[in-house]
């Protein structure tokens, strides 16, 4: 029971904050179940016609009303965003740990990011590999390509690591500076859309999709 408790007290408690939190917004914020101040409900005489007469409420401002309902949608939908923040945090903590690597397909997978430098802001590639299979890989150095229409141009990544071999349920993430092809090869610069690829030592490639260059917003320190 100690060794659990060590092991995911981290997870236990944020699970046992973010209910805490929800519990205390919607305590908080739940509209009474008193009626309105000046609201009088009054018992009709009249059984003749029972639609909308068995029961009057009599109050001299609607508005007033109105505004109950509104604040309870407004409550629901806090509460649901609050739930919300809760169970994300709780599944990229899990998947942190590997809780849910089992329901991964078991397959490789590569991953391309582009962000612009805060600094300078050079075009930075993040190239990440993750071996989901049962096995050890051995991966080649990765390509990184360049394409206008359908024409494309390809380019070794130069870096010591690889040849790299990653146990299974590893992963591993390198960053290149892409505008230093643009400044070294002359006419790549007409190719504004990137991807990367790499190959295993069996001969198994992986090709990811190629990012317009005008389509990078994010930025990184």
């Amino acid at each position: 029971m100690i060794e659990f408790w060590k092991k995911n007290r981290i997870f236990i408690i944020t699970l046992f904050i973010s209910l805490f939190l929800i519990n205390l917004c919607a305590r908080m914020f739940m509209p009474s179940d008193e009626p309105p101040a000046g609201m009088q409900v009054v018992q009709s005489d009249n059984y003749g016609d029972t639609r909308d007469k068995d029961l009057k409420i009599i109050t001299g401002e609607d508005v007033k009303v109105n505004a109950s309902v509104e604040k309870k949608r407004g409550n629901s939908f806090l509460q649901l965003l609050l739930l919300a923040m809760a169970l994300i945090l709780i599944a990229k903590y899990g998947f942190r740990k590997g809780w849910f690597s089992h329901l991964l397909p078991k397959v490789v997978i590569l991953r391309i990011s582009l962000r612009r430098k805060r600094s300078n802001a050079r075009l930075l590639m993040r190239i990440s590999v993750y071996n989901n299979t049962s096995q050890s890989k051995t991966f080649s150095a990765p390509h990184l390509f360049f394409k206008r229409g359908k024409d494309t141009r390809n380019f070794a990544v130069k870096n010591e690591l690889f040849p790299l071999t990653l146990p299974a349920g590893s992963s591993h993430s390198i960053l290149i500076d892409v505008d230093q092809f643009w400044e070294k090869v002359a006419g790549l610069n007409l190719y504004n859309r990137i991807g990367a690829s790499i190959e295993t030592s069996t001969g198994e490639s992986y090709r990811s999709l190629a990012i317009p260059k005008w389509l990078v917003l994010g930025k990184v320190g």
